[in-house]
């Protein structure tokens, strides 16, 4: 069986020569000749190795800006984590007091929260000192424009608040005849609360009473002087004290001398006293005329 010449069998036929007579590599890449080696100063060949092991360039403006990014959420997280776990869950409203409400106001866009805003106050509560007050603490949190914004609503505030209880202290001094009443029947009252909780329980009452002032300080005062004058173990605060009815016994003030009732008269009308107060006021010196002072 004959085999058919190939195409180039039959080109290399047509010139007299055969396959035997070809270089090899002549066909295909039988025998190709090699890449020359590379010379002595070629860099070696790169590796997949090499890449993944590449020195990385670190810009320390990024990597301090990064840092400073980091640190500072982990301090928001703390302050946030402290804020939560404090005892204040929301501030406290003072709708007769629009300076303390601005203070407020403030201090929650700067994003402190009650619990926060108590350190830095926390002190002058205790002392009744607005000196005491963390000024520098609410600078580095506010900035100083907003921290004097926010001292300014608290001073008003404060001033406010000395005025309403100087008014008070006043009013129940004259509803006791005087300071020194007022101190008799208050050191009784606190000796009294100790061995008595029942009594306690009533003079919390009046205190509360006190410290709202205006007539509900009137008539806690005016309460606790009849609880004094009643008491069995107390002689009362004279012979010149005055009450109204005979089956209620509820004491509206001690008898008052001239003096005495031209000095609660002045402050009656500064504050704008009702007509009641102003009559009050009247039969407890018409008392006094009746006792001699």
């Amino acid at each position: 069986m004959t085999t058919e010449p190939t195409v180039a069998e039959k080109a290399l036929a047509a010139q007299g020569a055969t396959v035997e007579n070809l270089d090899e590599g002549a066909l295909d890449n039988k025998g190709a000749p090699k890449a020359p080696a590379a010379p002595a100063n070629a860099p070696p060949e790169k590796k997949g190795d090499d890449e993944e092991n590449s020195v990385v360039i670190v810009d320390p403006a990024k990597a301090a800006e990064e840092k400073a990014a980091a640190e500072k959420a982990a301090a928001e997280k703390a302050a946030a984590d402290k804020e939560a776990a404090g005892p204040l869950k929301d501030y406290t409203s003072f709708p007769e007091s629009p300076a303390a409400n601005a203070a407020i106001e403030l201090l929650k866009e700067a994003g402190v929260g009650p619990n926060a805003a108590n350190e830095f106050f926390a002190k002058a509560l205790k002392s009744g000192d607005l000196n005491d007050v963390d000024v520098a603490g609410l600078e580095a949190k506010l900035g100083k424009a907003k921290a004097t914004l926010v001292m300014a609503g608290v001073t008003a505030h404060y001033e406010g608040l000395a005025a309403k209880v100087t008014e008070t202290v006043t009013q129940v001094h004259g509803i006791f005849g005087g300071k020194e009443n007022w101190d008799t029947v208050k050191t009784w009252a606190q000796k009294t609360e100790k061995a008595d909780p029942a009594f306690k329980a009533k003079v919390d009452e009046i205190r509360s009473m006190l410290n709202e002032g205006g007539i509900r300080a009137d008539l806690g005062a005016k309460e606790l002087l009849r609880l004094y004058n009643s008491a069995p173990d107390q002689k009362g605060l004279g012979t010149n004290k005055l009450a109204v009815g005979d089956s209620t016994g509820t004491v509206i003030g001690t008898a008052l001398s001239r003096a005495q009732y031209l000095a609660e008269l002045k402050t009656a009308h500064a504050r704008n006293a009702k007509p009641a107060e102003i009559k009050a006021l009247d039969a407890r010196r018409l008392a006094g005329k009746k006792a001699g002072i």
